[in-house]
């Protein structure tokens, strides 16, 4: 085969480049074949070939790019196709930096001119890991727009964090990496961040980490695993929802409960967009971010570490005191006193309407000793002590005075809470139903049983109470058939 290669060189000094492109291709067919030459000269061939292209790319510049292009076209070794690759994407994009640099260097330099395209080409053609790309191209594109005018405009930031999201996607990258990169990106701009624009980010973070593998949830020495950085989320993504707006809670999904990215980017213009980012970070010890660390932390997350949400292991920030009392009373209010629960431990957080409407639920259902451990248990003092004589009557199993003392003491914020607890109560003894299967019952069928058999002789002040008490107003035309239904059901019966 060295004949070819002779022949190879010969046309190559002689300027006869598709002659040389011929016998190089016959040289690498020839050198493959299996037999044709012994397996002792082999070596010395391909060292004696290899050197000599060396040569000739030192000693011919200006037809590097043709010997390069015949190499790659001929495959003589997947080397020098690489370096005719970095050879054409040097020219391309005028970089001055010479073709045989170390691949990751050049990696870095077409990252560093904002080549972020031909970055990710080069990165995949080379082998080199690329995650670092798409770091730095969404990190280049906040930069540049927090420098603009458009900084100022909500929607438009909103739009931001939409394509900065798409950017993570497209590319495939590591999602526990991405979604640390996210978390880093809310705790440090969070004194600059709308409500609407953490939800969003939050959002962003929980879907990443949601698609990360389930075999990868512990996490290293000193970092919380997945499921917990995922709960930590839900309980901030929960309180934003809840803790913000009145009118959002009374239409949210809570059973079960949905925190996907789709449904929190058609619910987040329902955040007033006054409200400033809650304050999860600001303040916190050492300046650590309970959300994470650097940017640096978060692309190391590619590797299988993670940045996590920090346990707060004292009350919440004062702060953060007016959404907690309105989230928790508004989850409340929704008879979702299991979820307000979550979250008042999850921010550790006691509160006083929490601790009132379980006690409540425990009297109305036939447990008023467990409920009067609930009300005298925690730190606070109870906010009543209830009468002798109250608690003699849910001895005798008649909670309504006990129910109404407790009643007396409850906030504006849960006092639909505490209306429909006692009206559910009154239901159940009505219609002889246990109080915690009246819960679960549409308000609708407690409304035909109320009913029946004699729409005449019911109780209209309790059905009446029950169709005001409920978390969401009844569809009025499911209302207006249910009442018909009744009415008409008691007049046949009568004959």
């Amino acid at each position: 085969p060295l004949v070819d290669f002779i022949c190879f060189h010969r046309a190559f000094v002689q300027c006869r480049f598709k002659s040389c492109r011929e016998h190089l291709r016959r040289f690498v067919g020839r050198r493959q074949e299996s037999g044709s030459y012994s397996l002792e000269v082999s070596p010395h061939v391909e060292r004696l070939s290899e050197d000599m292209v060396w040569y000739l790319l030192d000693g011919f510049p200006r037809a590097r790019m043709m010997l390069l292009s015949a190499l790659d076209e001929a495959g003589f070794s997947p080397h020098y196709s690489l370096l005719f690759s970095a050879f054409r994407l040097i020219q391309q994009t005028g970089l001055d930096v010479d073709f045989r640099v170390p691949s990751a260097e050049l990696l870095q330099l077409l990252i560093s001119k904002k080549m972020f395209s031909e970055a990710r080409e080069w990165a995949k053609r080379s082998g080199v890991a690329g995650d670092t790309v798409v770091f730095e191209e969404v990190t280049g594109m906040i930069v540049e727009f927090r420098q603009g005018a458009w900084w100022n405009v909500l929607a438009e930031r909103l739009q931001l964090w939409h394509k900065c999201y798409d950017a993570f996607m497209r590319q495939s990258n590591p999602p526990t990496g991405s979604a640390n990169f996210f978390l880093d990106i809310t705790s440090k701009l969070e004194p600059d961040l709308y409500a609407r624009e953490q939800l969003v980010l939050l959002a962003i973070a929980r879907e990443l980490l949601l698609m990360h593998p389930s075999a990868q949830d512990a996490g290293s020495q000193g970092q919380a695993p997945r499921e917990e950085q995922l709960e930590k989320l839900k309980l901030s993504l929960l309180l934003i929802l809840t803790g913000t707006s009145l009118d959002l809670t009374a239409d949210l999904d809570l059973s079960p409960l949905d925190l996907s990215y789709k449904t929190i980017t058609s619910l987040v213009h329902r955040i007033p967009e006054s409200v400033n980012a809650l304050p999860f970070n600001q303040g916190s010890e050492g300046g650590k971010s309970s959300f994470g660390g650097a940017t640096s932390q978060a692309k190391e997350g590619q590797n299988g570490s993670s940045s996590v949400l920090a346990v707060q292991q004292r009350g919440p920030r004062s702060e953060l005191l007016p959404f907690l009392e309105t989230a928790i009373s508004s989850l409340i209010n929704r008879d979702e006193l299991t979820l307000a629960d979550q979250l008042a431990k999850g921010f550790n957080f006691e509160s006083s309407d929490q601790k009132l409407a379980w006690t409540l639920a425990s009297v109305a259902g036939g447990n008023h000793r467990e409920a009067m451990h609930i009300l005298r248990s925690g730190s606070h003092p109870p906010p009543l002590e209830p009468s002798e004589a109250a608690l003699a009557a849910a001895e005798q199993s008649d909670a309504v005075p006990l129910l109404k003392e407790l009643g007396s003491h409850c906030s504006e914020r849960i006092a639909l809470y505490c209306r429909r607890c006692m009206v559910f109560y009154s239901v159940s003894r009505n219609i002889g139903m246990d109080y915690q299967e009246v819960e679960k019952v549409e308000p609708t069928k407690l409304l035909s049983l109320l009913l029946s058999p004699q729409p005449y002789a019911a109780d209209i002040e309790l059905c009446r109470n029950l169709i005001t008490g409920c978390p969401k107003p009844l569809d009025a035309a499911v209302l207006a058939e249910v009442l018909a239904s009744s009415f008409v059901d008691s007049m046949l019966n009568q004959g």
